[in-house]
């Protein structure tokens, strides 16, 4: 119900009345004060208007951490020249109020919309308009957390003031209401919403008249509320009457149209009326393409509509087709954006288009040759995606020119960040910088390109005796009808060098997660039957794929969610008594993807052994005299090993003729003294052997600092 509320409210903007969006600083121009040309005001002002442009062109591009620097500084100038309670004040607190909401940030944009409220209750009154806007921020804020009682208690007074500053027929009044029906609607208060979307509907007819596209939006409201109670003859009169309005209004090929078409799709697929959802689907699909481009991303929502009524109808075949251009439209538009989004939002972005992938995907994958290809399809393409872009992104770093300088500050702050003395602002601080430096680094980057793997591709890759394993945590599908899902299960997809894929559904997440945990309980706590625990989670995650393995003699196996944490080599096998590692062959993957680029370098694979050892440890010479004969610790401030900086090591000449030995039995290239350094090893590349005879220290773990 939530998602329904949320996806309607795409239909209306709210209007934020009276919120100054104009505000800048650059560098003051100081000579020009001294000589008293101009007033310090002027220069603030200025400053504040250059200053709103470059957070509005940061905000479109989204680059969040750029703009809310760009208004941390606004807040400073403002807070100079106008005080701490003043209107403007709260305006810039709202604006960082709504970015940080829009990055999920709820607990930082809470307390800046709060901030606001209390300097404009205090400087306007707390029944002037713009406490009301606040409050109608707010409200949005706490309904998207599921706070229900304090987003009505917002919205009730959001009406209550604006009904008394602007008139209970204001089309403010309106706006409001539809919020408040939405929320009674989340909370399955059908009559309560039914009665607020009316009421905004008669006020929107009375001020901007019966064919406004505003009417035609709070149609499209009560008629979602209509569809969900189940009077589909009601909901769809709504919905027919939004639609000629925004016909007539704003035009037959207009994105709004689209989208009325899509509900209107919806309800009539909700009724089994499959012939006419699959016109309005193609009808809006047809108007996209057209006005906003075939690549956006609301053609990849369209497209999945589209797919999910053909699942309906058991069209697998089309459905996996409108799914599978749906699921490379959403993945494109991922790998275009990640690399220019600095790491720490990468997460947030990728669920928003996690969301919009066909969730039916994995659930519909054994029921057609069709589905079986594109859930494996999906899951190599899309597992490790963003971890895939950031080693990518890590080589190019160092390459020679200002990205390899960016790359040695990104360093250095993140040395710094590890460090347990930092207080919270200067943590916030040098966080915020980082960020900052990551997306001036990814622009200077060469263009990333990860092309789409084909199975036939990951298949020819595979030895003839090797199985690719894929687990997927997903949600199980009740009802294919209704689209209804149900628990969260894990899923196993398998592809041999021949191309064949198999599909196992292997049961409740729950149930195998449940043993997972008690299995690593029991081992590091070394019980005796840890072993027999790990068994049965042997019995359930590998004992199903037997027909799959068959004769395998390497398993690839690319694990999910809690199944990261199992070590598969301790499990039971899919055959005899034997523990899985002493049957097969086992390689650990993030992705299938990884074996095209394992199977490029194995092209490589007679390089030679390499040999570490008596490396020169420290950069400044001592005399024989002076060196001392044990490690010595200069420092026990930090937990992390960037202390071992401030170390002195003792040479370890055995270590000669051990490397020297070691050389010898496996024709291996040796480096000692100063040619043994860490960055000589990674110019190397991969080596058949690589043996180092060296020191090695573990800093004990240090209590952090209240």
């Amino acid at each position: 119900m939530r998602r329904l509320a949320l996806a309607l409210s795409l239909l209306m903007p709210i209007a934020i009345d009276g919120l100054l969006l104009a505000k800048s600083f650059e560098t003051f121009p100081e000579v020009m004060l001294a000589e008293g040309k101009i007033s310090t005001k002027t220069i603030h002002l200025e400053n504040i208007e250059e200053l709103s442009e470059a957070v509005r062109k940061a905000e479109e591009a989204w680059e969040y951490e750029k703009a809310i620097r760009l208004l941390q500084k606004i807040l400073t100038l403002e807070k100079q020249e106008f005080g701490h309670d003043h209107p403007d004040v709260a305006s810039t607190l709202m604006w960082l109020a709504r970015l940080y909401k829009k990055q999920g940030l709820d607990q930082q944009a809470e307390e800046h919309f709060q901030r606001a409220l209390a300097i404009l209750e205090r400087t306007v009154g707390k029944d002037h308009p713009d406490v009301a806007n606040t409050l109608l921020q707010l409200g949005g804020l706490y309904q998207r957390q599921g706070l229900d009682q304090q987003a009505e208690e917002a919205y009730l007074r959001v009406l209550a003031i604006l009904e008394k500053t602007v008139g209970k027929d204001h089309p403010d009044v309106a706006t409001t209401l539809l919020q408040l029906g939405g929320l009674y609607q989340d909370q399955g208060l059908d009559q309560q919403a039914e009665e607020a979307y009316l009421r905004a509907l008669a006020i929107e007819e009375k001020t901007v008249g019966k064919d406004h596209p505003d009417v035609a939006r709070t149609l499209v409201w009560l008629a979602g509320l209509y569809q969900r109670q189940g009077l589909y003859q009601q909901a769809e009169e709504a919905y027919l009457r939004a639609l000629g309005i925004l016909e007539k209004t704003v035009g037959k090929d207009h994105p709004e149209v689209a989208t009325t078409l899509l509900w209107l799709g919806g309800l009539y697929k909700e009724q089994g009326l499959y012939q006419q959802a699959e016109e309005a689907y193609l009808r809006a699909l047809g108007i996209q393409e057209k006005t906003v481009g075939k690549d956006h991303p609301d053609v990849a929502i369209t497209l999945n509509r589209l797919g999910e009524l053909y699942t309906v109808q058991s069209e697998h075949k089309l459905a996996a087709i409108s799914h599978r251009k749906s699921i490379k439209m959403s993945l494109d538009l991922m790998k275009r954006e990640i690399p220019f989004i600095a790491i720490s939002n990468r997460q947030f972005f990728s669920k928003i288009i996690d969301d919009d992938l066909p969730q039916i995907t994995y659930a519909v994958a054994p029921k057609s040759k069709e589905g079986t290809k594109l859930a494996l399809f999906l899951r190599l393409n899309r597992q490790g995606l963003s971890e895939e872009i950031e080693r990518k992104q890590s080589k190019f770093s160092f390459l020679e020119g200002p990205s390899r300088e960016l790359a040695n500050e990104i360093k250095v702050m993140t040395q710094k960040l590890s460090s347990i003395n930092l207080s919270r602002e200067e943590h916030k601080r040098l966080t915020l910088r980082k960020e900052i430096a990551e997306k001036e680094l990814y622009r200077l980057l060469p263009e990333i390109k990860i092309p789409f793997v084909k199975i036939d591709e990951i298949a020819k890759t595979l030895p003839q005796e090797g199985v690719l394993v894929e687990y997927q945590r997903y949600m199980e599908l009740d009802s294919q009808k209704e689209l209804q899902f149900g628990e969260d299960h894990y899923l196993a997809m398998t592809l041999n060098s021949n191309g064949e894929i198999k599909v196992v559904d292997l049961g409740l997440a729950t149930l195998i997660e449940g043993k997972v945990q008690r299995a690593l309980v029991s081992s590091e706590e070394g019980l005796e039957d840890a072993q027999q625990l790990w068994n049965e989670v042997g019995d359930l995650i590998i004992k199903p794929l037997e027909d799959a393995i068959g004769d395998a003699e390497t398993l690839f196996i690319s694990p999910d969610a809690e199944l990261n944490r199992v070590p598969f080599a301790a499990l039971s096998s899919h055959k005899d008594d034997q523990l899985l590692g002493e049957t097969i062959n086992i390689r650990l993957l993030t992705t299938g993807r990884e074996l095209i680029q394992l199977a490029k370098k194995s092209k490589f694979e007679a390089q030679q052994p390499l040999v570490i050892a008596n490396p020169s440890f420290n950069s400044i010479k001592v005399s024989p005299l002076e060196q001392p004969s044990e490690l010595i610790v200069s420092n026990f401030s930090q937990q992390r090993s960037g202390d071992l900086d401030s170390f002195i090591w003792s040479p370890l000449p055995g270590t000669s003729k051990e490397g020297k030995t070691i050389t010898k039995l496996i024709d291996a290239q040796l480096l000692m003294q100063e040619e043994a350094t860490a960055l000589t090893v990674q110019e190397q590349g991969t080596s058949k052997v690589l043996h180092i005879a060296s020191h090695a220290y573990f800093l004990p773990d240090q209590k952090h600092k209240k």
